[in-house]
């Protein structure tokens, strides 16, 4: 009996260690190596669940794509490690910017998604049917919200301080919209039209 007992705590002994390696290669797959946030992968299988929360609510649900402007400038001037630590210093910044309840994801390179819902704004009282105009007031606030944080708080390095500014382009969900890719679509060009209209601004897609 006494001989079974080291084996019986071995054996749990690596089954916890396995348990561990377990949920550390979830949070890897998960989540953006450089900057901690959701990865694309959470993107995708959150947001419909968030979409289809949101429709039973009446909350509203908006996606904002936020794109750093002139990142490039950055690596060319500093290298690619600073550029790194910049990519760190905005999600670290829009993160704190975020409204509660919002998810924030890195989709890629210099681009972040934010996933906001109605039920995040602070003065909504009752629930709402999406897209009108209190909620896209509240949805543009919290963007804008964003985009002023960035503003705010430069990226301060030993070489220098850099101001970092962002456009953001903003999709709202239809009621008749069930598909996260044509809302991330609609935000994207929205996105392209802030890029073309000077950077540094929001646009609602239409």
């Amino acid at each position: 009996m006494l001989a079974i007992l080291p084996v019986t705590g071995t054996t749990a002994f690596l089954l916890m260690c396995s348990e561990r390696i377990r949920r550390d290669w979830e949070l890897a797959a998960s989540t953006d190596a450089l900057t901690g946030l959701a990865n694309r992968r959470t993107l995708a299988s959150s947001a419909p669940k968030l979409m289809a929360q949101t429709r039973k609510t009446g909350a509203g649900f908006a996606v904002a794509i936020i794109d750093i402007d002139y990142i490039k400038s950055i690596n060319d001037r500093f290298g690619h490690d600073i550029g790194d630590a910049a990519l760190k210093h905005v999600a670290d910044v829009l993160q704190s910017a975020c409204p509660i309840g919002a998810q924030l994801c890195r989709q890629g390179g210099e681009k972040f998604v934010a996933l906001l819902s109605g039920q995040t704004d602070a003065l909504q009282t009752e629930p709402r049917k999406p897209n009108t105009n209190g909620s896209e007031h509240a949805f543009q606030k919290n963007g804008q919200k964003l985009l002023n944080a960035l503003r705010e708080r430069e990226f301060v390095t030993q070489e220098a301080r850099i101001k970092i500014t962002a456009s953001i382009g903003l999709a709202i969900l239809r009621e008749n919209e069930s598909s996260l890719d044509d809302l991330l679509r609609r935000a994207d060009q929205a996105l392209y039209a802030a890029k073309s209209g000077g950077r540094d601004r929001l646009v609602l897609a239409q």
